[in-house]
């Protein structure tokens, strides 16, 4: 994530920030078992989070600190969802299989940005949301304990590769707008999960 405002040092940049949070959803697929062992199947999931973090820096104008000003960001990741592709190799009650397809996500970018002084006017806020397009691959293992039930472990990658650019306007002072501008972002998903299987593998 970058800020620039016309006329002063680019920055603060924030980057490589990192968060961990939980998730939860639901899934839904089919399988289709085309040899005594291997298994193809399409898959969707639909998943909740409150995936999010705020950086803040201060602004800077020819290499210094330009007063008490400072630009403060957050971006939120809401939900998380795919479709995608799942090859997998059934060995007794067990299934390792691999996947990947396409994916969505909600993402919220707000922030400000404190001008060198004090008072309503010298804070320039906004926001945006909008629903980003990427990928999704990864690996998993599931284990059929009994008919009808079967248990699942699994780690996903998603890559968001379109984030956002926000201008906003200092009052008083248009010639010199703010821009934020948001970069790609990547999830990594650890999860466990249960399925109710409509017929047998």
């Amino acid at each position: 994530m970058d800020f620039t405002s016309t006329g002063f040092d680019p920055g603060p940049s924030f980057s490589n920030s990192k968060v961990a949070k939980g998730i939860y959803g639901i899934h839904g697929g089919y399988n289709w078992q085309v040899t005594p062992n291997w298994v193809l199947g399409a898959e969707g999931d639909y998943d909740w989070t409150t995936l999010g973090r705020t950086n803040a820096g201060p602004l800077t104008f020819l290499g210094a600190p330009f007063g008490i000003a400072n630009a403060q960001e957050s971006d939120a990741t809401h939900w998380i969802a795919s479709a995608r592709a799942r090859v997998g190799y059934a060995w007794g009650q067990f299934m390792p299989y691999a996947t990947g397809g396409a994916a969505w996500s909600k993402r919220d970018f707000s922030g400000f940005v404190q001008a060198n002084g004090v008072g309503p006017n010298a804070i320039v806020s906004y926001s945006d949301s909008k629903t980003v397009t990427g990928w999704v691959a990864g690996v998993g293992l599931e284990y059929q304990p009994i008919p009808h039930v079967v248990l699942r472990a699994e780690y996903l990658h998603y890559g968001f590769s379109n984030g956002d650019t926000i201008t906003g306007h200092p009052a008083g002072a248009p010639t010199f707008p703010i821009i934020a501008t948001y970069n790609k972002a990547g999830v990594d998903v650890a999860r466990a999960g249960v399925s109710y299987l409509f017929g047998g593998r």
